[in-house]
């Protein structure tokens, strides 16, 4: 579940959140996967009745969406009740995008790629014959949908671009009147603009509801039983889908696993700990340009040219093309970008170097693919999905026990990342989901299902902690088994040959390793 220092009061939690990105999963270069396939594909019959007719109902289509490329593509839509206690009330639209199966059809595999708030239409649009083809799965329809509340299937948008963009970057030390109006219309704007809006409907924008949903998509796809990918976030709706369906399982990729309760430890110390990954992240980066001749940042102290940046654009931002401009926060989020994914390491080098020279355009580009900003201004849900999701799913943080503490302690593990953690900000932080949507009591992870469930996760990722995989794990019960890898990126799939095969072959073949594998290791 990735976290999201949002517009308005959307809980701020930084760089390397409990949950995300992963929303962005980023397209791997070409490898080659292979799997056991001497055994006939594995069939979806299940030994409990189902109770809807086993024939497909969606009529799909022809595409015409800017994020389908490509002809294979097929799309359509599915009512699922807002609210599930009436089912026979409101509808919601979801949107579903497929690559069909090639060869003789075995099922559907559902796809989401994190947030929450992340598209898996626009993912499978972009990358679904590419993950049906690296993976082997030409058998299975690849399916892509928007979550309820995210893009569109029903988008939630509280507020409009025009005040996003306006308090997208704001300013968490604010030291002047501009500043402190603008901090206090971020702190303020989104919740009452969310019921003025939608009043109490939001509460049914829930992960549970989602899992309903995807079991919605399954029996209108004609199948008795559902297979799934599952990256970040996206691992969390995966696990609640099998608690609350475990005979409806198959089988499931969770990659990069997010699982919201797993801290047994005040909001404060997890606090810290996001704060100590971000500055693990950027050692990572900086380690790596240091050592990195072509890399456009470089320098003998990578780290003490960076802050002598920070320094130059908290004195003096640059002026971007379209008149905004780039300081410390863009600078920040443009790192938060960078981190998912080690191949967009040299675009940060680059970004950097260029702002120090005037140029602020790359820096934008990085910081805004994060909050789903389009060059026009226009947003994506993403941003405001992903707090009301938070709230309706009951992910909603207790306040800070010692806010000026935890500030001392932030400066003496994480120094460089400090800066973001201002009393301001905090504020911000612990800004709970008083009139945006307080919807179900979270849901723990307890599957006792057949099908069989690979949990892949790195042990340094900078954005789902290694201990969410241990925890998610023992949630899953003995049908399930871990995958270990040390890349320092979010997202495993299709990144790491060793787990892309093991993840493709549990999809394909059933087959679940008898042991933990460490892929490092391989």
């Amino acid at each position: 579940m990735r976290r999201r220092d949002a517009i308005a009061a959307i809980v701020l939690l930084g760089l390397a959140a409990c949950a995300e990105p992963g929303v962005r999963a980023t397209r791997a270069n070409d490898l080659t996967v292979t799997t056991s396939t001497d055994a006939a594909p594995a069939t979806t019959t299940s030994s409990v009745p189902i109770d809807e007719p086993l024939v497909s109902t969606i009529a799909w289509t022809e595409c015409d969406d800017d994020y389908v490329l490509g002809t294979v593509h097929e799309c359509a839509t599915l009512d699922v009740p807002l609210d599930y206690d009436d089912p026979g009330g409101e509808q919601l639209t979801l949107a579903l995008v497929r690559v069909p199966a090639t060869e003789p059809r075995v099922g559907a595999i559902l796809y989401n790629p994190g947030g929450p708030g992340g598209s898996g239409f626009s993912g499978i649009g972009l990358d679904g014959r590419y993950y049906q083809r690296q993976m082997g799965l030409e058998m299975f329809d690849i399916v892509g949908f928007d979550p309820r509340g995210v893009d569109r299937s029903n988008g939630i948008r509280c507020l409009d671009d025009a005040f996003i963009d306006e308090h997208l970057y704001i300013d968490y030390s604010p030291d002047t009147p501009e500043e402190q109006e603008l901090f206090r219309e971020a702190l303020e704007g989104f919740s009452s603009a969310c019921v003025e809006r939608y009043g109490d409907t939001l509460r049914h924008y829930s992960t549970a509801n989602t899992a309903r949903d995807m079991d919605m998509i399954r029996a209108a796809m004609g199948d008795q039983q559902l297979s799934f990918i599952g990256i970040s976030y996206g691992t969390y709706l995966g696990g609640v889908y099998a608690t609350m369906f475990p005979e409806r399982v198959r089988a499931m990729v969770l990659d990069s696993a997010s699982v919201p309760y797993a801290y047994d430890t005040a909001t404060d110390e997890v606090y810290l700990g996001y704060a100590m990954a971000a500055e693990y992240a950027f050692d990572a980066w900086a380690s790596w340009c240091e050592e990195t001749a072509s890399c456009a940042f470089t320098a003998a102290d990578v780290g003490e040219r960076w802050d002598a940046l920070w320094a130059q654009l908290e004195e003096q931002p640059v002026v971007a093309a379209d008149g905004r401009l780039a300081h410390t926060s863009v600078m920040y989020w443009a790192l938060a970008q960078a981190s998912y994914d080690e191949d967009t390491w040299p675009e940060l080098a680059e970004a950097l170097a260029d702002v120090a020279n005037g140029d602020a355009e790359g820096l934008f580009d990085l910081a805004d693919a994060y909050h789903g900003r389009s060059p026009d201004g226009t947003f994506d849900t993403s941003d405001q999905s992903f707090q009301v999701i938070n709230c309706a799913s009951g992910f909603e943080d207790p306040p800070l026990d010692d806010p000026y503490g935890l500030i001392e302690q932030i400066i003496a593990e994480a120094p460089r990342f400090a800066r973001y953690y201002t009393l301001e900000r905090l504020q911000l932080l612990s800004q709970g989901c008083d009139g945006v949507a307080r919807g179900e009591t979270i849901v723990e992870i307890d599957y006792a299902g057949d099908g069989p469930i690979i949990v892949a996760n790195s042990l340094y990722d900078p954005i789902t902690p290694y201990l969410g995989a241990v925890r998610m794990l023992q949630d899953l019960g003995p049908n399930a088994q871990i995958v270990r890898n040390d890349d320092p990126r979010h997202g495993q799939i299709l990144s790491d040959d060793c787990v892309t095969e093991l993840e493709a072959a549990v999809l394909v073949s059933l087959e679940l390793p008898d042991r933990a594998v460490n892929c490092y290791d391989e």
